[in-house]
């Protein structure tokens, strides 16, 4: 909890301390629902939220206690930009189906023909490290890219 930004720290601590109180309530003998009520009410939450922040930290920590709106995990796993741009502009050209299922099907066809040997399938330019995205006329060719050197890509 250290590494935390101050403020987020200071969020977390204000929500443990309200626990805490709960927690002392329970011990004098009142009982876990009426304690829970009269901490939120003293603190100006609302219950709801209250009970939902108490129960995600029984269950989960004080991990789950940080305000993700105020404080976003940046995390840099996932796929690369150059692939997310690619899959995007894949879904703008099928903007009927709100499945996706027509993108998934174009994408892994594209993977397998790479993955079989077809260079021409790469999704990534590795060479340049930049996305290669699909303009319109390759999208109607079925996701293949147009190569620099000509007007259109070969049709399968």
């Amino acid at each position: 909890m250290s590494q935390l930004e101050y403020d987020c720290r200071k969020d977390v601590e204000r929500w443990l301390s309200m626990f805490c109180k709960v927690q002392q309530a329970v011990a004098t003998g009142m009982g876990i629902v009426a304690a829970r009520e009269s901490v939120a009410k003293a603190n100006g939450i609302p219950v709801s939220t209250f009970n939902r922040k108490w129960f995600d930290w029984q269950d989960h920590g004080w991990e789950k206690l940080i305000n993700r709106a105020k404080w976003p995990v940046h995390r840099e796993a996932g796929l690369p930009p150059a692939f997310r741009d690619f899959v995007q502009s894949m879904y703008f050209a099928h903007q009927r189906g709100q499945t996706g299922r027509e993108v998934h099907r174009k994408v892994v066809a594209q993977w397998r023909k790479w993955r079989a040997g077809d260079v021409t399938m790469q999704i990534l330019d590795t060479t340049a490290h930049r996305s290669r995205r699909c303009t319109r006329d390759c999208q109607r060719d079925g996701a293949r890219r147009i190569s620099p050197g000509s007007s259109r890509a070969s049709s399968a």
